[in-house]
């Protein structure tokens, strides 16, 4: 190293830097060399908003391979994934979008299938299971209902607000306590 000028001392350590970018980019992006390792299903979706190409595909909860490719055909999506070649997928597996937690990333979950069923090739379709109950139509549906709970409270403080309400309810509350007193003494 002695003989090396100071500017190829810089390039080297550049270089190196550069180097150590470029493996952690591929480590971050999932980057591979063995680019055909697994085989391929497909999976037709009304929707996948939100999920993004690269996206977990998990078997039993297990990361089994990527969203490979999304094509739009005929107004549905098409999902390309790529499932590790040691994941044994079966003819009646059936795929579905999920989401990790309220805000969370969205992945696709399989099932892998009856054991009596044979084991899918590269390219077969799999079904799609309706989606559950989408994060944002859980949100609207929570919002209308707390619209109807603030309608209801403000139609109880109409009828039950200011002087006159108090008395009306006090009255309520006597009259129920007369009436349970005259049923006991009934009773008894």
């Amino acid at each position: 190293m002695k003989n090396l000028s100071s500017q190829a001392k810089v390039g080297l350590l550049v270089l190196g830097g550069l180097l150590v970018l470029a493996y952690m980019t591929a480590r971050i992006e999932n980057w591979s060399v063995k680019k055909n390792d697994g085989y391929i299903i497909r999976v037709i979706f009304d929707t996948v908003a939100g999920l993004d190409e690269k996206a977990v595909v998990k078997v039993a909860g297990v990361e089994a391979g990527r969203v490979d490719k999304i094509k739009l055909r005929g107004g549905r999506a098409e999902l390309y994934l790529r499932i590790k070649k040691d994941v044994k997928l079966r003819q009646d597996a059936k795929a579905s979008v999920r989401s990790i937690g309220l805000l969370g990333d969205k992945y696709i979950a399989v099932t892998s299938g009856s054991l009596d069923m044979p084991l899918l090739k590269n390219n077969d379709l799999v079904e799609a299971q309706p989606e559950e109950v989408d994060i944002g139509q859980l949100a609207a549906r929570l919002a209308a209902i707390a619209d109807d709970i603030k309608l209801v409270t403000e139609s109880v403080r109409g009828v039950l607000g200011g002087e006159k309400g108090r008395k009306k309810l006090q009255n309520i509350i006597n009259n129920v306590e007369s009436m349970s007193g005259n049923i006991d003494s009934a009773v008894t």
